[in-house]
């Protein structure tokens, strides 16, 4: 549960974040506007020069070019916030139902009844507990689903964050070139990401799963075995046997 409140409030801080970011560049686009209907005003004057007095702009041709790569660069940066702020939906979404599948199944692995034959038991006990043994393992074996959905879930949002990464070292190389920076950015340290924690979680949780239906495929045939030896002699017997193995061990 604090691993899910941690991750959670990481990721909603990285969603305000963006949001943050994506409000400031809006505000930004009627500068944009401006400059091009300034840009278009500048062009038809130049035109006007050109036509009535044979006198050109040399800069205007830069300056064109020069708001074209501009609004490419919003453009760019624009998108770039659209596309992390889905990945960070996604990872959301998708952590979320991670976390619930995780936690429900991680529960029900850990309270598994142990139906375990024993020295004591009779051979209607011993059918009882093969009865509710047959019957744990069609639970389990209907629990793959669940741990299905759990990887399946854990995968897609591993996807979502690595996604995020990389849109986040795009636009960091982008703004290094822009910069003038050389294309290979230095490297810098780099914290464990959130996306190998929780491979690694699902990974226990799969080895748990596959343990528990081994050894419950164990205990099915255990007490098969036991159920056989039982009825290789009337119960009466076995009671009488088991009680006089019980006073000689007194």
């Amino acid at each position: 549960t604090r691993i899910f409140r941690s991750l959670t409030r990481s990721l909603e801080k990285k969603q305000q974040e963006l949001a943050t970011i994506s409000s400031e560049l809006q505000s930004k686009k009627g500068i944009l506007t401006q400059a091009e209907q300034n840009l278009q005003k500048s062009k038809k004057t130049c035109t006007e020069l050109a036509s009535r007095f044979q006198e050109h702009c040399p800069d205007i041709d830069r300056e064109e070019s020069e708001l074209v790569k501009l609004n490419q660069r919003y453009d760019n940066l624009n998108q770039q916030i659209q596309n992390r702020a889905q990945c960070l939906d996604k990872a959301k979404s998708s952590y979320s139902s991670y976390r619930n599948g995780y936690d429900n199944l991680d529960r029900w692995l850990s309270s598994i009844p142990n139906y375990e034959p024993r020295e004591t038991d009779s051979i209607r006990q011993v059918d009882d507990k093969l009865k509710q043994q047959r019957q744990l393992l069609t639970e389990i074996s209907n629990k793959g689903q669940d741990m299905k959905m759990v990887s399946d879930n854990a995968q897609q949002y591993q996807q979502a964050v690595k996604d995020y990464e990389f849109e986040t070292d795009k636009l960091r190389s982008i703004l290094d070139l822009e910069k003038g920076r050389s294309g290979i950015s230095p490297k810098r340290s780099k914290i464990q990401s959130p996306a190998t924690k929780v491979k690694e979680e699902e990974a226990v949780l799969a080895g748990k799963f596959t343990e528990v239906n081994a050894v419950n495929k164990q205990k099915m045939q255990n007490l098969e075995f036991a159920q056989s030896l039982l009825r290789q002699q009337p119960e009466e017997d076995i009671m009488l046997s088991s009680a006089q193995t019980s006073k000689i061990g007194t």
